[in-house]
């Protein structure tokens, strides 16, 4: 990084980030002494900052990002940054940073109380993480442990009530296990709204309607309890007063079955994660489920054991459901029988995934799906023919229709699909010819998988595909006639 800079002295702003391939900051930065914004991060693989002693010289800084920048060699990092008295906003994600740094002696002081956003994230912190650190920092807002590198071990999380201004708190990846009191904890936060403590060793234990059914749960819109060991029934007494949640991410765990209507009062939900679980079923069935969650944007499902009963609808299934539903994912199951018809009325739909299930029948009309970006049925039972009405989705990027009894040919209207980057047909029994007609449009195509049907495919010695594609076109067991 150049030393020239550091001649700037009424240098406010300075952003750098992604500048450099080898992160190097000359003590002349140290002159500074004006600047209130200060951004270095970035990727850097050998980058390695070994005199850190210029930063406490920059005074009036309010910013600071030196994410990406191995610094585990100044022991006094901390030590030098808490000596600056208007800083607000660090980020020191993936320094390389380990227990040596989180001294007490250098963040619990009269400066760190000033801070209100820090991102300690992709660390090495091992072992049990000091309660004293964060405990004088009650301007706190946003605070990022989480990391997958290394298991961290919370000792004692007292320290979580005193920061009563958090909005957002990431503790991923840290093991939370031995506490039972650390829901009860959380909920003395009055500001929390987004809280992620995915792979923290929580079991049933942790889930106790003491510790969560009261008014600060209120406030909360995000949480991730993502990979963690809860298991049997997904109870209603928790959510039940979480009535301004908007995401919920309950995937990777072990539960098989649900309390009765235990969505209920989940009205604004939004994003709704209960994929890789051992479900067997959906209470009432999707439709009810759409219906009763109009808000709802995406479910997902995958990796569960769910069954064809999840499609059956109980009385009419006419009239509107999801308007603002736009991403179903339920591949990995048992699901049997045909494709809902109710489906098509899901007008607003961006992502389907169903693949991977025994469904069969026929792939029903699409003409609601207008807005249909990815479309996946791989690995069924499904016959007849493909619609011609998939053509018409014109903002379509994905279709995978591979591992099916699919017959007939492939429609000329797959050829003005402007958008489309990736198509599998593979293994169905379709026939016919296919032409340059059939890849007209196709511009943005990267992959290609028509192997392992009935296909001959015609076109001009000297015809010139509009697509580039990023791998070779898979065409075995296709008869190519040039």
């Amino acid at each position: 990084m150049p030393k020239f800079i550091g001649s700037m002295k009424q240098l406010r702003y300075l952003d750098l980030s992604h500048s450099f391939s080898f992160a190097t900051v000359p003590r002349e930065w140290g002159n500074l002494t004006k600047l209130e914004f200060l951004d270095l991060h970035g990727d850097y693989p050998m980058g390695v900052v070994n005199d850190i002693r210029w930063v406490s010289h920059l005074r009036a800084l309010k910013y600071l990002d030196m994410s990406g920048i191995n610094v585990n060699r100044s022991g006094d990092l901390m030590q030098l940054i808490s000596t600056l008295p208007s800083l607000s906003r660090l980020s020191l994600s993936d320094c390389g940073l380990n227990n040596f740094h989180l001294s007490s002696e250098s963040l619990t002081n009269s400066t760190a109380l000033h801070l209100q956003y820090l991102d300690l994230s992709w660390n090495f912190f091992e072992g049990f993480i000091p309660s004293t650190i964060f405990q004088n920092m009650t301007s706190l807002q946003h605070l990022d442990l989480h990391s997958y590198y290394r298991m961290g071990v919370v000792n004692d999380i007292r320290w979580v009530s005193h920061l009563r201004a958090l909005k957002y708190l990431d503790m991923s990846g840290i093991t939370v296990n031995r506490f039972g009191d650390l829901m009860q904890l959380i909920n003395t936060l009055p500001s929390l709204s987004r809280l992620s403590l995915s792979a923290c060793g929580l079991n049933n234990f942790h889930l106790s309607s003491e510790s969560l059914t009261n008014s600060t749960a209120l406030h909360l819109q995000y949480l991730d309890l993502s990979r963690n060991f809860f298991e049997g029934f997904i109870p209603s007494t928790i959510f039940q007063n979480m009535t301004s949640l908007q995401h919920l991410d309950l995937s990777s765990n072990l539960f098989n079955s649900s309390e009765s209507r235990w969505f209920d009062n989940l009205r604004n939900l939004v994003d709704l994660n209960l994929a890789h679980n051992l479900l067997q079923s959906i209470e009432g069935g999707l439709f009810s489920f759409l219906r009763e969650n109009p808000f709802l944007e995406s479910l997902y499902l995958g990796y569960n054991g769910l069954h064809e009963e999840i499609f059956s609808v109980e009385g009419n299934s006419s009239g509107l459901i999801g308007k603002n539903f736009k991403r179903l994912e339920i591949s990995y199951n048992f699901l049997q029988g045909p494709l809902p018809d109710w489906s098509v009325h899901l007008k607003n739909l961006k992502m389907l995934d169903l693949s991977y299930n025994q469904l069969h029948g026929t792939i029903p009309s699409s003409h609601g799906w207008l807005c249909l970006r990815a479309l996946f049925l791989s690995h069924n039972q499904l016959t007849g023919n493909i619609p011609e009405a998939l053509g018409r989705s014109q903002v379509l990027t994905s279709l995978d229709l591979s591992n099916n009894l699919l017959e007939g040919t492939i429609p000329h209207s797959l050829g003005q699909l402007q958008n489309l980057g990736y198509l599998d047909l593979s293994a169905n029994s379709l026939r016919g010819t296919v032409s340059e007609i059939h890849f007209s449009n196709l511009s943005k195509l990267r992959y290609l998988d028509i192997s392992y049907n009935h296909l001959a495919i015609e076109v001009d010695s000297d015809w010139i595909p509009p697509f580039n594609l990023l791998i070779s076109p898979r065409l075995a067991r296709s008869h190519v006639v040039l």
